[in-house]
């Protein structure tokens, strides 16, 4: 039984914290393309460089992972030399990762409403079709996967930029008008 995409990003994102090279091969380094601008492409191996970084003591908590189709999303926390919270999402094609974006904040406290940056449900509720409903497919709709990963790539961009809006207010202590 193959092993599910989520759990593959799971591994290949605590192996930031362990160092261990097996977990990258998930990753097609030829195909790669990585959205984060503080991270240089192709600078050096992803094995390398998780090996390089593992010496820093990181420590890494996969909050939740969720995945639909050739894409996974992961919420998580990293301690490197402060606390962060970040947002992965990674597309696959082929069975392997080869497209990469995220959000990485600082970590804060609990917002007005008590709520921290990581606390909810950690598990998706499964639609009809077995295939995780997050955020904007209804779960009584029937996409095809094709469908779903044309509404995941158009609606991306949007998710991410306002999960950086509402990581923006949170961090200045206001809350997003109703």
């Amino acid at each position: 039984m193959p092993i599910a995409k989520k759990d593959q990003i799971r591994a290949l994102l605590k192996s930031i914290e362990t160092g261990e090279p097996g977990p990258v091969d998930v990753v097609n380094e030829a195909k790669y393309i990585q959205h984060n601008p503080q991270t240089h492409e192709g600078s050096e191996g992803l094995a390398t460089l998780f090996q390089r970084l593992s010496k820093t003591s990181p420590r890494v908590n996969i909050v939740r992972a969720f995945e639909d189709g050739d894409f996974v999303f992961a919420h998580t926390e990293y301690d490197f030399a402060n606390r962060n919270i970040g947002f992965e999402v990674f597309r696959f094609e082929d069975g392997q990762a080869v497209e990469h974006w995220d959000n990485i904040q600082q970590r804060r406290g609990p917002n007005q409403s008590g709520h921290t940056m990581v606390d909810g449900p950690t598990e998706a509720v499964l639609g009809s079709s077995m295939t995780a409903s997050i955020v904007f497919l209804p779960r009584e709709a029937s996409y095809s996967v094709s469908a779903r990963a044309t509404i995941v790539a158009t609606v991306l961009p949007f998710m991410i930029y306002f999960a950086s809006q509402i990581a923006s207010w949170w961090s200045i202590g206001i809350p997003p008008k109703k």
